[in-house]
């Protein structure tokens, strides 16, 4: 039986759902666990001990509430491994093949745009950083896809009035702060879009409330990049040269989306409302967060593309129109060519590059070698005391570090001289160091972020006589992790 030709783009758009299930789950459990996903899997661990996501520090852990019980779900069979953790990643595999079918009814209901729906499909399909992403032992994925159901169904109850759908807004929204806090960020998009509404109902006449209402709303976003200039501008361009996606042409993207809609003639509420609360909740980040980590943007990630496609082929379609055939095809081609393709992965991989932020050593082979030479006795010491008892079953010795909130936060994670995840005790200098070299056997483990953050560790490694360095791995650009035997 011939398809129909209605029924092609739902045809194309499950390929594109097929391919992308299948490049996210290719070789899923190779890479190895990093940071990030340790502390995912230990509270998915204390879920399966206790029921309840307290660490045995007895502290809760509320982070990614939400991801924490269905990884626990996930993991509660026989398949899980901590050396070959597919099982543990199969639901962001799911949630990040599952936005492509949501990206493409969520533009098609916007835009009634197929062509536009079916190019945004594509470009979240082989997107490399999703990609990556969804290969990962965290919430980042559900929060995206969940954001993206919030945002359309959001607007449907604004336009339908239907309870039914305000309440399956507020359920998507819980979800998504729950598996990634940085959700909460798409509050402060939604004020944004209500506040420009709100002005819009000055007592002015309707040319002079917008003009003046469009200038205000631009004046704060051109204030507020000045005020966040180093925490986001310079991260974003950091990020741009140093990793898979080139999420700098979508932020731009998104504001020229934005300026369009607030300048041209025929400005309607619909119009600005995914450029602002895709804006708002990006800008509004470095506000809520003590720390910027470019990894947070991801879950706006398919807000952007969304914004961008849409500016994108408004140029092609309207302001192109008087070129000729071959000057729109460059224009394509150039979007495709630099912006596109470089930033996509076609072939499926084993290993993918986070983000700069996200440093991704071997520690898989470490552990793995730490678990067939350890004898009885042995200490494990390391800043990561979390991935001991992922990996190792035991708690170790931590090194007291700071991993990405300052000082402060190194001083957070120590809860009655015991490190906060696994209620290891605390190495806080280099005496302490010495000291535990001296009474007992064991490994020390140290990356290079180790290295960099605790300045007197790797001297006093190679300079101590009863300490030997007996192995190396190479990581993702230089992630190189040294094992210590003493």
């Amino acid at each position: 039986m011939a398809l129909k030709k209605k029924h092609i783009p739902v045809f194309i758009v499950t390929l594109f759902f097929l391919l992308g299930i299948f490049i996210r789950s290719y070789d899923l459990g190779k890479q190895s666990i990093w940071i990030d996903e340790g502390f995912s899997l230990n509270s998915a661990l204390s879920i399966q001990e206790k029921g309840i996501p307290v660490l045995d520090s007895n502290r809760w852990y509320t982070n990614s509430f939400i991801n924490s019980y269905i990884i626990a779900f996930a993991i509660n069979n026989n398949f899980y491994s901590p050396f070959n953790p597919w099982v543990a990643r199969i639901p962001s595999v799911l949630f990040g093949s599952l936005l492509i079918f949501l990206g493409y009814f969520a533009y098609k209901y916007f835009y009634t745009d197929t062509r536009g729906a079916l190019i945004y499909s594509f470009i979240l399909t082989f997107s490399s950083w999703e990609i990556a992403w969804s290969r990962q032992v965290r919430g980042y994925t559900i929060a995206s896809f969940f954001v993206l159901v919030l945002v359309t169904f959001f607007w449907k109850f604004f336009k339908d009035r239907n309870k039914s759908l305000l309440i399956i807004s507020l359920i998507s929204l819980l979800i998504a702060i729950f598996s990634q806090w940085s959700a909460l960020a798409v509050l402060a998009g939604f004020l944004f879009y209500g506040l420009y509404n709100l002005f819009l109902y000055i007592k002015l006449s309707n040319v002079r409330s917008f003009i003046y209402s469009s200038l205000l709303f631009l004046s704060i976003v051109f204030a507020s990049s000045f005020y966040i200039n180093d925490r986001l501008f310079k991260s974003i361009i950091f990020y741009h040269y140093y990793s898979p996606d080139n999420i700098l042409l979508f932020v731009y993207g998104s504001l020229l989306f934005l300026s369009y809609c607030l300048f041209k003639k025929d400005t309607k509420k619909f119009s600005l409302y995914l450029p602002m609360v895709t804006l708002g909740s990006v800008i509004s980040l470095v506000f809520i967060t003590s720390s910027l980590q470019i990894r947070y943007l991801f879950i706006f990630y398919p807000l952007l593309i969304l914004c961008s496609v849409r500016i994108f082929l408004i140029i092609y379609d309207n302001l192109l129109i008087q070129l000729k055939r071959f000057y729109k095809n460059i224009y394509i081609g150039l979007l495709v060519g630099l912006f596109i393709f470089p930033y996509s992965t076609f072939l499926p991989k084993s290993k993918y590059l986070l983000d700069p932020g996200s440093p991704q050593p071997d520690f898989k082979s470490v552990f793995d070698y730490i678990l067939k030479n350890k004898d009885s006795g042995d200490v494990v010491v390391s800043g990561y005391s979390h991935l001991h008892k992922v990996f190792l079953g035991q708690k170790g010795i931590w090194l007291k570090m700071v991993l990405n909130e300052g000082q402060k936060g190194a001083d957070k994670k120590v809860v009655n001289d015991r490190e906060f995840y696994v209620d290891a005790p605390v190495i806080y200098n280099e005496e302490d160091l010495l000291k535990v070299l001296n009474e007992k056997k064991g490994f020390v483990v140290v990356d290079n972020m180790t290295r960099s953050r605790l300045y007197w560790l790797f001297p006093l490694l190679e300079n101590t006589d009863n300490i030997k360095r007996v192995a190396s791995f190479e990581g993702l650009v230089g992630d190189k992790i040294y094992l210590y035997r003493f």
